[in-house]
């Protein structure tokens, strides 16, 4: 059974219930910049055990990824968690309501490297949250919308809520012995890439990427009269059809 004092600090965080004139501005600064920092989302408490039970996780849990330097972990338990969690925080920033598409969970090694770049259609909606670094670390992530580069530094518990498949993001190379970031992703639940829901699987949750498989439906193969691949249960005509039209 959970330990009701860990697992507070990943509730909705207060600020968010508390102060609704901090989301506001918070959705003013999304929809101006493509962007905005939430400093505390997620308690530094919280974040240190998970941390902790990410870095004693042994070798085996964890997808090399050369291109990085780093190790990867779709859709790890916990992140799933989060990612639900922080749904509808996500929901009230960015003015859309969304569809969970999946998380991922990387440790950062010494140097690696984020090129710049933009993320696939599943990541539309995306958050960034520091989980943990050495004491007294920072490694800025920078993201540039209009040609302006900015750097954001993030504390753990601290996160950034940005148009990931839209706006190019990078990290400059890392120095340090090791930093563990968490990812969520979304996608507009009436927009063109609604159909990346769970990012194709049947549910959130852990997910074997050698013995498990994804399925994201071809809208284009579908027919008015079909269930819409949304999974709300109605006719493609009476639901997304719209957006699949405006999209091709």
């Amino acid at each position: 059974m959970p330990c009701a004092n860990c697992c507070a600090g990943l509730a909705a965080p207060r600020r968010w219930r508390r102060a609704p004139r901090s989301v506001r501005l918070w959705a003013v600064d999304f929809q101006r910049d493509g962007y905005t920092v939430v400093r505390g989302a997620v308690a530094p408490e919280a974040m240190a055990l998970y941390c902790r039970s990410t870095l004693l996780q042994k070798a085996k849990y964890w997808l090399p990824e050369p291109a990085y330097n780093s190790l990867g972990r779709y859709a790890d338990a916990q992140g799933e968690a989060i990612l639900e969690r922080l749904q509808p925080e996500v929901e009230r920033i960015t003015g859309h309501a969304l569809y969970p598409c999946y998380s991922f969970l990387r440790i950062y090694q010494p140097g690696s490297e984020l090129r710049r770049h933009t993320d696939r259609p599943s990541c539309e909606f995306s958050v960034t949250l520091h989980v943990g670094g050495p004491d007294g670390a920072e490694w800025p992530i920078w993201i540039e919308n209009d040609g302006k580069a900015a750097e954001v530094r993030l504390a753990p518990g601290d996160l950034m809520v940005y148009r990931g498949a839209a706006l190019p993001h990078w990290r400059e190379r890392f120095d340090g012995p090791w930093w563990v970031q968490l990812f969520l992703h979304y996608v507009d639940a009436a927009g063109a890439y609604a159909h990346y829901r769970h990012d194709g699987r049947a549910q959130l949750g852990p997910f074997n990427i050698h013995k498990d498989r994804r399925k994201l439906p071809d809208p284009t193969k579908l027919l008015p009269g079909d269930g819409c691949w949304c999974g709300s249960g109605r006719a493609l005509k009476d639901c997304h059809r719209a957006q699949m039209t405006a999209r091709s």
